[in-house]
């Protein structure tokens, strides 16, 4: 297990973002989409009327119960109905200084500061710990750790990240977000050199991910299959590493999170190997145990540092 004093843990913030809820409950892409599967609705329960034509756009979610309860195929469906009251945001500036290309990016996708527990996971991975947050859903987790690995790379341009995904779906998301991101910012935009790395890059794209991309995002499986039997084609990328990302961190348990903690065993050993010791930034929806949790699937504490 990793020493408990070795991380900065922000644990279940109770972050609220202010949202609109008064906007459609289903947009028009949504409504497209589950048109598709009307047949097939229509097939397993002959009557019950298709999502795109049950759900109004006039419905949003603060009238979605009256609005269900008011139609005619209603028949108490509706077990338990939860309201949870809304909060105030929590601010907070980070205290230490993030680079102004960062700011840059921010301020052109309209975000001016930071959530208390952004802020508090920001400030914990500048000063160089490994951090664990977890949060609900769409509390902004991916701005948490873009933040001190833009900034990595911005001030050391032979550092590199590695951003873990279970899916590629994911990744692939994500590398499309981060280039939104970065077109806020010409400076931002040149230093970030990014590249997914799964099962369909080409060799030519893992070629320029293994020579040139700085900041790799793929899954434990290519680490597994592809990077860690042939380190020293990738001594680069080993030898510079700074963080290593674990999106969707609560998905690694059983089997398979006994799979993934034994490849970033390896994965920590060989960085070590060649003089790199990287942070870990573990990102999770909310969880009941996430220190128990992160402890044993990140190796930071598993590897004996060199003599």
């Amino acid at each position: 297990p990793v020493p408990a004093d070795d991380y900065e843990f922000a644990v279940s913030c109770a972050a609220s973002h202010p949202r609109d809820d008064q906007g459609p409950l289903v947009g028009s892409a949504a409504a497209s989409a589950s048109s598709a599967c009307d047949s097939q609705v229509a097939a397993a329960r002959p009557g019950l009327p298709s999502a795109a034509a049950t759900l109004h756009p006039d419905c949003t979610f603060a009238s979605v119960e009256t609005y269900l309860r008011a139609q005619p195929w209603y028949v108490d469906q509706l077990r338990h109905v939860h309201t949870i009251l809304p909060r105030p945001a929590k601010f907070r500036d980070v205290e230490r200084p993030v680079h102004p290309a960062i700011r840059m990016a921010m301020h052109a996708r309209g975000i001016t500061k930071f959530f208390e527990h952004q802020s508090l996971a920001i400030d914990a991975a500048l000063a160089g710990k490994h951090v664990v947050i977890s949060t609900s859903t769409s509390s902004g987790k991916s701005l948490v750790f873009s933040v001190p690995v833009f900034d990595r790379l911005l001030r050391d341009r032979a550092a590199v990240a590695i951003l873990i995904f279970p899916t590629k779906a994911l990744a692939q998301d994500q590398l499309r977000a981060v280039r939104e991101f970065c077109r806020g910012s010409a400076t931002l935009a040149s230093a970030v050199r990014a590249a997914t790395l799964d099962g369909d890059s080409s060799p030519a794209e893992r070629e320029a991910a293994c020579l040139g991309a700085n900041l790799i995002l793929t899954n434990p499986d290519m680490l597994h299959a592809s990077v860690l039997p042939r380190h020293s084609q990738w001594k680069r990328v080993l030898s510079s590493l700074a963080f290593v990302v674990l999106d969707e961190s609560h998905s690694y348990r059983g089997v398979f999170g006994t799979h993934v903690a034994m490849v970033l065993r390896r994965l920590v050993r060989l960085c070590r190997r060649y003089g790199a010791d990287p942070r870990f930034f573990c990102c999770s929806a909310t969880i009941a145990n996430p220190a128990e949790h992160f402890a044993q699937l990140v190796p930071t504490g598993a590897v004996p540092q060199p003599a």
